[in-house]
């Protein structure tokens, strides 16, 4: 197998919005319109893991585990940029070989950079305990989970409702007493043991570290989207950076971090242009890496108002979306 530079196959947004229009699918396999071919060369591609690279049973699949891998053989540079905490993004790491091929993880949205070439990491932002405290007691008063996130934990506050909420479910779902009570993007409870081992539930700020790496609020669809429009529209936290990573959670980071920041960063050092990157996303937090490329893709299954900041779309990540458009770089001999 070889990289097939510098021609690849792209099929733009538009054509597949006019499919989905016309003919009633998005499928990249209609040819009612023509796909736009052109000239680029890549040299790096920057996936975000969860609802992208991962399918909703949180897993890549083999054949794209294969493709990224040849990639690498090839000398392409894979970086993963998440909101998740470094820890939670090993174990994908070494699944795609990265180790072996001097991969880079954006961990907590861009808030650091690892370099798995030498184990390096470097920290670019972090939230202090003045800023906790103004996040926690803008947000006090509203129905939601909010958690305080680490490397290797997360200190969770939860309205009483929520937590009424929580302690039933957990009673149906007769769920040990040490299951943790972090909810997540798919639901009310969610285990992160595996990047969080440690999960402690906090009453008032005082059991909060010095010093975090982000903050993430959980609810239901509708609630977050009530809350995001409430605090946009009287300027309550603009001094923050505050993204929809999926319909259920709001991570908040500091004004100026963002995962398209970290990613300038190491293009920077890299000696790397935007046209020689390809950007994979879903969500609010991945508009910022989509800025540095012209080679951007949201899958199918991404938030509607993230598609219209990507300048291509790809399958699903349920479907191989990440596969499919990086299978156009490859030829087998």
């Amino acid at each position: 197998m070889e990289v097939r530079r510098p021609f690849v196959v792209i099929i733009s947004a538009n054509a597949l919005r006019k499919c989905k229009m016309y003919c009633g699918t998005s499928n990249s396999l209609c040819y009612y319109f023509i796909v736009e071919v052109r000239q680029i060369e890549i040299n790096c591609i920057v996936c975000d893991l969860d609802e992208t690279l991962l399918n909703d049973e949180e897993k890549i699949d083999g054949k794209t585990t294969d493709l990224l891998i040849e990639l690498q053989e090839a000398g392409i540079l894979l970086i993963l940029a998440s909101g998740r905490g470094y820890k939670r993004m090993i174990a994908y790491a070494e699944q795609l070989h990265m180790f072996q091929h001097n991969g880079i993880l954006i961990d907590g949205n861009g808030t650091s950079i690892l370099n798995l070439a030498d184990g390096k990491r470097e920290r670019l932002s972090y939230l202090s305990k003045e800023n906790s405290k103004e996040i926690f007691h803008t947000l006090r008063d509203e129905t939601i989970e909010i958690q305080f996130n680490l490397d290797d934990a997360i200190y969770v506050y939860m309205s009483a409702e929520i937590y009424e909420l929580k302690k039933k479910i957990r009673t149906e779902m007769r769920l040990p007493h040490n299951y943790p009570w972090t909810g997540g993007s798919y639901g009310w409870l969610s285990d992160m043991r595996d990047g969080y081992p440690f999960s402690t539930v906090v009453n008032r700020m005082e059991d909060v570290p010095e010093k975090i790496n982000k903050i993430t609020l959980n609810q239901d669809k509708e609630y977050i989207d009530s809350l995001m429009k409430k605090l946009n529209q009287n300027n309550l936290l603009s001094s923050y950076s505050m993204t929809k990573t999926s319909e259920r959670t709001v991570e908040i980071v500091k004004k100026g971090v963002s995962k398209g920041n970290a990613l300038k960063k190491v293009l920077e050092e890299k000696n790397l242009s935007g046209e020689q990157i390809i950007a994979f996303g879903n969500a609010e937090n991945d508009i910022s890496m989509f800025a540095c490329t012209p080679n951007s893709y949201a899958v199918a299954n991404a938030l509607d108002n993230v598609k219209e900041y990507a300048n291509y779309l790809t399958d699903s990540n349920n479907n191989s979306g990440v596969y499919q458009t990086l299978s156009n770089l490859v030829r087998t001999k």
